[in-house]
């Protein structure tokens, strides 16, 4: 089973584009970046070392070429101005991306595919080594958007690499248009490292399956709605076409296979003759799956048939769906009236039912040897279980459950046997015989909601909301991965990104607050914080400067002040209806600018601790709604980051003169996200939809750099304490710390 978790953002990411102004259309470059052999990360955590020898994988990627200027090692040493603005660069990337499609083996089992949301990564499958990162790299001016999902496929002899990309061009001012937004299919030569063919299949067309044919000479491709075409892997020449969506090639490569993809298709399975493109057979059904020896099972309204192609007849029936294989092709496995039911396949004998009950089945693989099978299934329909990972060994059929959480798939590593379990932002290596955990990946993660540094600027987190609140730590000046800590009962609700307290005693991210001594849950500050609030979740919080007192916004207009020291409330500040959307104390702690949301649509400013109301700043023209307020470091002057009518994000950047509310200029640029001081207030900083940071002078809004790096929009940027830094996170799941490096 295929999976999707990108789907929904990516259908939001074309929306967002939809209505945006032309930009000239460049072509795509045609090299590959690749991290040298030579200075491959470390294996994951928990794993052995690698091996000294080079292996025939890591050879074949020896002598890649690096494309692109290399990133500086070195730290920053200056802090970022408007003089300095121009020698800005990428110090280093925080964490890998996100897994962005699915995982899986070379067939002779040597390599480990990951697809990511920055390109494709290639470990040694039985060190977890990493070998190489293919990113994709188009020309200036164009910017990649991750497909949903990035589909990667390998030929059998790991030659070839097949992978969808989407990339659009935007303008100066970060705008697109539908003419500029390019979908393609490209074949990478590994051996090479070339581009062979990139053929463009168009931005709206939804892919839905990626297999080469066994013997690696045609590349077949599904797209919904029900249209299959078979390339040639040597050209990219159209062979055949044919209906369906998604594929299965028979073992000796002679037959295609197409299926449904979506409820919505016509539920009917045809094989397709490869020599001639001619229907062979046809049935009703959702789902096939060939075994080793050839055998088509077919699946349909809860019923399995095994056919003999070749000779187009039935050779056994079962009730049941989800139906897998063992590798000697001798037995099957299937899910049946909630359970898991093993069969002999020559014979159609029963076997055994396994223990444990099941709705639905995500991922049911045997292990290569056949001792075990595994699993990641949903409880059945009138439970709460959420989906769960577990392991049988065969034959006794001893159930173990795999300790992870919110798993979405799984496969077995061909040779070692060693079981892949991933979740949205995790991968995991078992041991299928122990349930073991053997290694994990850290640098990989979910897309990246806000970023802060910690007050004395030797950390930073990086906060998420998906699938729930996670929090992930890195040490600022060695970039080295510290902890994590999540809450699964937290979806990550509320508009404020994540906040230390001044002493950096603890964290609050999106209505939680955690002890930064020991990583816990500040049940009794919430529980203190609760007795006087309404009953929900904090949307917004800021800390005053001198660290004392705490503003808190909730739904419904609902803002508190609270003394931090003697914990208690100050006073409620009330006047205003709708969510309370940002908050920012000024630089000597004695305003508070606070922005409310429906019906209000306003900054209102307030002097503290009194509670007096000072003015408010009402949106105009097209503005829908304030989304960020931030103060210059003087506090003369206020920055206000909005959303414009279709309420899609596409946000305007404003100057403020924050005496009286005076409107001071627009910045030239659309689709702001976020927006930054440095600490000098000279510069502005920006994070944008189009994939940029960038860098303005404060006093007149001029343009000093634009920083490119991000693989998806920018979601939250903040400058170190000292200024030398500048850290953004983007939706690509990673974090850029940017600066100006040092030395001549």
């Amino acid at each position: 089973m295929k999976t999707y978790f990108r789907f929904l953002s990516g259908l939001i990411i074309l929306l967002v584009f939809a209505g945006c102004r032309p930009q000239p259309l460049q072509s795509f470059s045609t090299t590959v970046i690749y991290t040298p052999v030579s200075t491959a990360s470390s294996p994951p955590s928990k794993t052995a070392s690698a091996t000294a020898s080079a292996t025939a994988s890591a050879t074949a990627f020896a002598d890649l070429t690096l494309s692109a200027t290399p990133v500086p090692a070195e730290a920053a040493s200056r802090r970022i101005t408007p003089q300095n603005a121009a020698g800005v660069t990428q110090i280093r990337r925080l964490g890998q991306g996100m897994i962005n499609g699915v995982p899986f083996y070379s067939m002779d089992g040597e390599l480990l595919v990951i697809p990511t949301t920055l390109g494709v990564d290639l470990y040694e499958a039985r060190t977890l080594r990493r070998l190489t990162t293919i990113l994709n790299s188009p020309e200036e001016g164009f910017t990649l958007v991750p497909a949903s999902p990035h589909m990667v496929v390998l030929s059998a002899n790991r030659r070839y690499l097949a992978a969808s990309r989407r990339a659009v061009a935007f303008s100066p001012r970060g705008d697109i248009h539908e003419e500029n937004m390019q979908q393609s299919i490209y074949l990478l030569d590994l051996e090479q490292g070339t581009i062979v063919w990139e053929k463009p299949v168009g931005w709206e067309t939804t892919l839905t399956d990626l297999v080469f044919s066994p013997d690696g000479q045609s590349l077949a491709v599904g797209f919904h709605p029900g249209k299959v075409q078979l390339w040639s892997v040597s050209d990219g020449g159209e062979r055949f076409t044919f209906q369906g969506s998604t594929l299965e090639f028979s073992p000796d490569k002679s037959v295609l296979v197409t299926m449904p993809w979506a409820v919505d298709d016509d539920r009917q399975i045809r094989a397709y003759s490869t020599e001639d493109g001619s229907l062979l057979n046809q049935w009703t059904g959702e789902r096939a799956a060939f075994s080793t020896g050839g055998v088509l099972a077919i699946e349909n309204a809860g019923a399995v048939r095994l056919v003999d192609l070749e000779r187009n007849r039935v050779l056994q029936a079962f009730s049941g769906k989800s139906i897998v294989f063992s590798a000697d092709g001798q037995t099957l496995a299937l899910l049946d009236r909630d359970q898991i039911r093993l069969y002999d396949v020559s014979s159609g004998k029963f076997l055994q039912t396994l223990e444990g009950s099941f709705q639905a089945v995500s991922s049911l693989r045997f292990a290569p040897d056949g001792r075990s099978l595994a699993i990641v299934g949903n409880g059945p329909a009138n439970s709460l279980t959420a989906p769960q990972a577990a392991i049988w060994q065969l034959p006794d059929g001893k159930r173990t459950v795999v300790d992870i959480q919110d798993p979405l798939e799984l496969t077995y590593a061909p040779n070692e046997g060693n079981l892949l379990i991933w979740t949205a932002k995790s991968i995991h290596v078992f041991d299928p015989n122990t349930a073991a955990r053997v290694a994990a990946f850290d640098e990989y993660g979910t897309n990246v909601d806000g970023v802060a540094f910690s007050p004395d600027g030797k950390s930073l987190v990086a906060n998420s909301g998906n699938p729930h609140l996670t929090a992930r730590f890195w040490g600022a000046e060695d970039a080295q991965f510290e902890n994590e800590i999540e809450d699964p009962n937290n979806l990550g609700y509320g508009t404020a990104k994540v906040s230390f307290s001044l002493d950096g005693q603890f964290l609050w991210t999106q209505g939680s607050f955690w002890s930064m001594k020991d990583g816990a849950r500040l049940t009794r500050l919430e529980s203190l914080f609760g007795k006087e609030a309404p009953p929900y979740v904090p949307a917004s919080v800021s800390f005053s400067p001198n660290g004392r007192m705490l503003a808190i916004g909730y739904l419904e207009g609902i803002l508190q002040l609270w003394d931090l020291e003697d914990e208690k409330l100050i006073r409620g500040l009330e006047g205003y209806q709708g969510e309370v959307l940002d908050l920012a104390f000024s630089p000597d702690g004695k305003t508070l600018a606070a922005i409310f949301g429906y019906p209000d649509y306003a900054i209102q400013l307030w002097k503290v601790p009194e509670g007096e109301r000072l003015f408010s700043i009402e949106g105009h023209e097209w503005t829908y709604e304030f989304s960020q307020v931030v103060f210059s470091p003087d506090g003369q002057t206020l920055a206000s980051v909005s959303k414009n009518e279709d309420g899609w994000d596409l946000g305007k950047v404003e100057l403020w003169r924050a005496g009286d509310g005076e409107r001071l200029y627009q910045l030239d640029i659309a689709g702001v996200m976020r927006v930054a001081f440095s600490k000098d207030g000279y510069t502005l900083a920006t994070g944008c939809y189009d994939h940029t940071v960038r860098l303005w002078r404060a006093v007149d809004g001029a343009l000093l750099k634009i920083l490119y790096g991000h693989r998806d929009y920018v979601t939250d940027l903040v400058f170190s304490p000292s200024g030398e830094l500048l850290a953004s996170g983007s939706y690509d799941g990673t974090v850029i710390l940017w600066g100006v490096p040092s030395g001549p």
